[in-house]
């Protein structure tokens, strides 16, 4: 998507922050370093050239706001504010950062693009009706109430840790971690890639049907429901624990441990790897057919019905006494061995 402004990068912005100290003139990307009252402000990416010639630089605040040829009100500066009343952006585009760490209610009803960060810290409500893209993270770590119904791309982090229900049903890509500890309801039916840990642990219902990525930890240790037929890869541990029932056709690999303690049936059909103990204690019917190699323990102990035809390494001990139907290859297994000889 072409950005109704220029692109705000840490290489733009050093070029800015030399043409000016060679010339004086201040570019549209360095426009980015100045609040609305027309100050020299911290951005970001201001560390990446020599800027010493801004500190005291103001420039004339009308050259911060232009209107496109839709009508569109673009902020080419950041929106800075300390004050602790209300704040209500009418931007629809905001080139640099917004910073109103003090505000209880942060209401943006025509913002769509946001170049860099949103700090809204203390934001009890946080309302962003037609926000899409978020160039850098958002903090909105008080907010109870989340209203973003049509983001879709955070670059950085989501940090909404108090919020009761985190539903954001359009959002695709975080490229930082995903925080909603406190949620109750999870939900993010088009969220694709997350670049960092998700941590939705207070969530009875867990739902990301379209998740692929968690380049970091999952933990939806609460959920009784937890959804996410299209997981493929996760960097670190998955922790759904109290899910009655686990399926994850497409789940290749955990780089960690795997707890699906509560799981009544473990059903994952393409698992070839878990580099840590693979938890399905509650389990009736493990079925991992693909399932090659555990570096922990492999606990199934209430598991009767055993699917594991190609496991070969459980680095630790293989938990399986109650099974009376065994699929596995045992002559490559030491654990397999020993759990089949004393199961039967």
């Amino acid at each position: 998507m072409t950005k109704p402004y220029t692109q705000v990068t840490m290489r733009n912005l050093k070029l800015a922050i030399a043409h000016y100290n060679a010339t004086g003139q201040i570019q549209d990307a360095l426009l980015a370093c100045f609040d609305q009252d027309g100050n020299f402000c911290f951005h970001p990416f201001s560390y990446v050239g020599d800027i010493r010639n801004l500190f005291q630089k103001t420039i004339h605040a009308q050259l911060l706001v232009r209107i496109s040829p839709n009508g569109q009100k673009i902020f080419l500066g950041s929106f800075i504010s300390l004050s602790k009343l209300p704040i209500e952006l009418d931007y629809h585009h905001v080139a640099g950062h917004i910073s109103v760490i003090n505000t209880r209610q942060f209401s943006a009803p025509n913002l769509q693009t946001i170049g860099s960060d949103l700090h809204a810290h203390f934001a009890t409500k946080f309302i962003a009706p037609k926000l899409h893209t978020l160039e850098g993270y958002l903090r909105a770590v008080s907010a109870k109430t989340f209203y973003a119904p049509k983001l879709q791309t955070v670059k950085g982090l989501i940090h909404a840790g108090s919020v009761k229900i985190f539903d954001a049903p359009s959002l695709q890509t975080v490229g930082g971690r995903l925080l909603a500890n406190s949620a109750a309801i999870f939900n993010v039916p088009s969220l694709q890639m997350v670049g960092g840990f998700l941590d939705a642990k207070s969530a009875t219902s867990f739902n990301a049907p379209n998740l692929k990525t968690v380049r970091g930890y999952l933990d939806a240790r609460s959920a009784t429901i937890f959804s996410a037929p299209n997981l493929l890869t996760i960097t670190a541990l998955l922790n759904a624990k109290s899910a009655k029932f686990f399926y994850t056709p497409k789940l290749k690999t955990v780089n960690g441990l795997l707890n699906a303690t509560s799981a009544r049936s473990f059903l994952a059909q393409k698992l070839f790897t878990v580099k840590g103990n693979l938890y399905a204690n509650s389990a009736k019917f493990f079925h991992a057919p693909e399932l090659q190699t555990v570096g922990g323990c492999l606990n199934a102990k209430l598991t009767t019905t055993f699917e594991a035809l190609k496991l070969v390494t459980v680095d630790k001990a293989l938990i399986l006494p109650g099974a009376t139907m065994l699929t596995a290859v045992s002559d490559g297994c030491p654990a397999a061995v020993a759990a089949i000889a004393k199961a039967l």
